[in-house]
């Protein structure tokens, strides 16, 4: 029975949120390595597990986009998405693994031998995604021997194992946030386990139903949530600096929508030209002020700064002598940023 295409819709808009969100944090996380300066491989593990989620979700909703009907004349076309989605998931968690360690304080040193053992299963976990294109019958395979099963089965492993080592290294306490702050703390561990959970509950689901994709429903529900969950501990530690590229992102795309929506109104063959030239100026010309003009609505409405406010706070902050030493210039500059 063919899903309703509005379901398509809702589908690849309930995918495409956190493939948005994680897109996000993926660009912070390569600035924030750059504008820090940072030499440590910490934030390049974040931007590629950020990367690697993003694309499995963005793959997800290319499945939405593409109905089956489409099978006739791309044949294998959704095999191949989801044997993509599964090398997707064995390797973020690969790199979520590896990242666990360096989230201790201090920093715990992982060997050669254990980096070789994490990507090795991860790599064999690839190839049994992959090994439908050298023997085709067992694509077809039911249940727990099809070949997208075993790889999520041993990302769900990597992932048990990597939240038994992050339990013993977080310390308990609420967030810290702030871009610097990369502390594991004990919420992280319960969010990453949550989302494991669910994700272990999801994937008996999709094999009791003889599936390989969340579907609609309640599926569809838990696979965004899961998303969205797995990316809060990353979205805290960044907050300003997501919450404003998303807010703006959205707008943005609310604007295309929009331009979308009218070019699609009836109208006669006579005006439809003029409208669709109309629409591609108005996002070819309109794009890039809006999006200044969005940024600033956001930092004054959201974040209730003016430019005139920091140009404020940069006066007082360049006022500030050194030679009265670290208290009394953290005191002046509490006072002046909350005056």
């Amino acid at each position: 029975m063919t899903a309703h295409p509005d379901m398509h819709a809702i589908a690849t808009a309930m995918h495409l949120l956190p493939a948005l969100v994680w897109g996000i944090v993926a660009y912070h996380s390569w600035r924030l390595r750059r504008d820090l300066e940072l030499k440590g491989s910490l934030l390049v593990l974040s931007s590629l597990t950020a990367v690697m989620t993003c694309l499995h979700y963005l793959f997800h909703a290319v499945l939405e986009l593409t109905p089956t009907e489409l099978e006739g004349r791309a044949v294998g076309l959704h095999a191949v998405v989801e044997t993509v989605i599964a090398v997707l998931v064995v390797a973020s968690v690969a790199l979520f693994r590896h990242m666990i360690p360096m989230l201790a304080l201090p920093e715990e040193p992982r060997t050669t031998r254990w980096l070789v053992a994490n990507y090795a299963a991860a790599g064999a976990a690839s190839v049994l995604a992959l090994a439908w294109l050298v023997v085709p019958g067992w694509r077809d395979a039911p249940g727990w021997f099809g070949p997208h099963i075993a790889p999520v089965v041993v990302a769900l492993i990597m992932s048990a194992l990597a939240l038994r080592h992050g339990h013993r290294l977080a310390r308990h306490g609420v967030w810290r946030a702030g871009p610097g702050v990369v502390e594991l703390r004990s919420p992280d561990v319960i969010v990453v386990a949550t989302a494991v959970g669910l994700t272990g509950a999801l994937l008996l689901a999709m094999v009791l139903a003889g599936s390989t994709t969340p579907g609609t429903g309640i599926g569809l529900f838990v696979h965004t949530a899961m998303g969205l969950a797995l990316a809060l501990p990353f979205v805290v530690r960044m907050f300003g600096r997501v919450v404003r590229t998303f807010l703006v992102s959205v707008a943005m795309i609310g604007v295309t929508a929009a331009v979308y929506g009218v070019v699609r109104i009836p109208v006669s063959p006579e005006v439809a030209g003029p409208v669709a030239v109309a629409a591609i100026a108005t996002l070819a010309l309109g794009l890039v002020p809006a999006h200044a003009w969005f940024a600033t609505v956001t930092e004054r409405l959201v974040f209730r700064r003016g430019d005139r406010r920091q140009a404020e706070l940069q006066v007082v902050l360049h006022a500030l002598s050194p030679e009265a030493g670290v208290v009394a210039c953290c005191t002046s500059a509490l006072a002046a940023s909350a005056a």
